[in-house]
């Protein structure tokens, strides 16, 4: 097959176009993807690491800490949280981490079967 033979063929080849349409899409999803998972994951382990926090507290968190007490602000004023209230963060912040990491498990899933659509030969329309 002469040199512009395969080039013709492969500007008519859709595989071409959905490759280069994955490669663009890749950048916006590959942002999306990690500030997703990061964020989520700063704040479940945020939340779990608060009775610690409550334990053993210091003065290296300054907007967390006056005084050697935490004090939180949940929209009635700052207070100082009790043991009930960081139980609960506690528990939101574990179920957050399974969440999280489900999510993350749903995303790989999703982004296989999208990549497995636009580079797979016999996944695409018009391909034969």
């Amino acid at each position: 097959m002469p040199l512009l033979g395969r080039i013709g063929a492969m500007f008519t080849d859709p595989r071409t176009w959905t490759t280069l349409f994955y490669m663009v899409l890749m950048l916006p999803l590959g942002i999306v993807y990690f500030i997703l998972t990061a964020v989520l994951l700063a704040v479940a382990l945020g939340l779990l690491g608060l009775p610690v926090l409550m334990l053993f507290g210091h003065d290296w968190l300054q907007g967390l800490y006056v005084d050697h007490t935490i004090l939180l602000d949940w929209g009635s004023g700052p207070h100082v949280p009790g043991w009930a209230e960081v139980l609960a963060m506690f528990l939101f912040g574990a179920g957050l981490l399974f969440a999280t990491l489900h999510l993350v498990r749903g995303i790989g899933r999703l982004h296989g079967a999208m990549a497995k659509h636009l580079l797979v030969r016999g996944t695409t329309r018009g391909a034969s």
